[in-house]
């Protein structure tokens, strides 16, 4: 499916931020509040369950789990980052909001409790594993998944050479960096060898920058 959602539906998202992300430093508030630019929100957030509860993985400043709770009125929107600065942001987004919880995480801790979350997300974050982690990650997730949850995945299409060049920049000047996108097929073929029911991809492109967006499920009664 290509992106023919209305423009507006990112503009929508980048006003739901303005008022929160004007409380940040300027290139704090930039990242914040133009992330619907960047990276298809919209489209994830389409596919988070209303009223559901929600676990982001590698949630950075919050963003989505902020404007899953404006959206999606969710009962729950919880995540975790191994950066401390954007950890340190996502409680000022929150603040004052119990439904809103993110923790700061060792990247080499276990995975949090997943249990009892309808819904898990992890955008742009596999593209910034070491590759030869990223099919290990992907199976402590999917084990760790609740049967019948959501598995929701947005990343870098690798399979688009000029994006993925142009991405790469980005995250050299930005991470100081050198990421490593895969394929859509290459991620829907790491999470079917772990297990997971996925649905065909999605793709969007957000300025220069080539998503694709993938749905996964543990099946009931599948191997915990």
């Amino acid at each position: 499916m290509i992106d023919t959602l209305p423009k507006s539906s990112r503009r929508a998202l980048m006003e739901t931020l303005a008022t929160p992300a004007a409380r940040f430093p300027p290139l704090d508030r930039l990242r914040i509040g133009c992330r619907p630019l960047i990276s298809p929100l919209h489209a994830v957030l389409a596919r988070i369950p209303a009223g559901g509860r929600l676990f982001d993985i590698g949630c950075g400043s919050g963003t989505l789990l902020h404007l899953a709770l404006k959206h999606r009125d969710c009962t729950a929107a919880h995540g975790y980052d191994v950066s401390a600065h954007a950890v340190g942001n996502a409680h000022l987004l929150g603040e004052g909001n119990d439904r809103f919880r993110v923790e700061h995480r060792d990247p080499a801790a276990p995975l949090p409790d997943l249990s009892g979350y309808d819904a898990v997300t992890m955008i742009d974050v596999l593209h910034h594993l070491p590759r030869a982690r990223q099919g290990e990650f992907l199976g402590r997730v999917a084990a760790a998944l609740p049967p019948g949850a959501r598995f929701i995945i947005a990343d870098i299409d690798a399979a688009r050479p000029l994006g993925r060049a142009l991405n790469q920049i980005h995250d050299m000047v930005l991470s100081r960096e050198w990421v490593h996108p895969r394929a859509a097929a290459t991620t829907t073929a790491m999470l079917r060898d772990h297990g997971l029911e996925v649905a065909a991809p999605d793709h969007y492109r957000s300025l220069w920058y080539p998503h694709y967006l993938i749905v996964a499920r543990r099946p009931a009664g599948g191997r915990s």
